[in-house]
């Protein structure tokens, strides 16, 4: 399955943003839920085998756009023992404004996922986007995960980094896990110092911007030390 997400932020020139454009199929609906945000839902289980999750995310200059889900996505494994794709494109123009949660992605045993996220920042855009990996279900293994995060900022690249599942497993010396990625792009505040809170860490982009990193037994704690890194950060 082919599962299609597609949500455009535009500003009305008053102030007041307009969503032109809120579109999605296959096993994830987007509601509109208060007036700058939308919600991702999912409505069937997966990716299962070699679906493709493909979201994108627009934001135009002057615009304003909270996107968060409902629940976490469940990738499982198939008969065709296929790679599923979940793959994420931002775009945020100058001027605008974007915080985007994604929901939780547990990789349960024997499952095979792909994730690519493309982040796109222009001018003096503000960019929160959080990315949640948990590696199997409780007492569970997880199965193979591998993610690569871009990250452009006014063209110039600032970031290309790849994760794996058994480089998270392996520093965890754990059955399971949980991985924690966020990106700030917060023109109005230069980025602070190198800081950690337990299995988290804040690194300052050369190009602009703040990376934080948590790692944990489960996706509670892994939450928990982003926040308070980014808190002392």
């Amino acid at each position: 399955m082919r599962s299609v997400v597609v949500v455009e932020a535009q500003s009305t020139g008053s102030g007041a943003t307009h969503l032109t454009r809120m579109e999605s199929s296959g096993a994830i609906a987007v509601r509109r839920t208060e007036r700058n945000g939308v919600h991702f839902v999912g409505t069937a289980a997966g990716p299962v085998g070699d679906d493709v999750i493909h979201v994108v995310v627009r934001v135009g200059p002057g615009a304003t756009l909270t996107v968060d889900g409902v629940a976490a996505a469940i990738a499982l494994s198939s008969n065709n023992a296929g790679v599923s794709l979940v793959e994420l494109v931002v775009e945020v123009s100058s001027g605008g404004r974007l915080v985007l949660s994604m929901p939780p992605l547990i990789v349960t045993a024997n499952a095979d996922v792909e994730s690519s996220t493309e982040l796109s920042v222009e001018g003096d855009a503000y960019v929160d986007v959080t990315e949640h990996i948990v590696l199997g279900r409780h007492g569970e293994r997880g199965g193979r995960w591998r993610g690569r995060l871009a990250v452009d900022v006014a063209g110039r690249p600032v970031l290309r980094q790849t994760q794996t599942s058994s480089s998270v497993l392996d520093s965890l010396a754990e059955v399971g896990g949980a991985l924690v990625t966020r990106f700030v792009c917060d023109p109005s505040t230069p980025p602070g110092p190198t800081t950690s809170s337990g299995m988290a860490f804040s690194v300052p982009l050369a190009g602009a911007g703040t990376l934080v990193s948590s790692y944990g037994f489960d996706l509670a704690s892994a939450v928990q030390d982003a926040t308070g890194c980014q808190l002392r950060g």
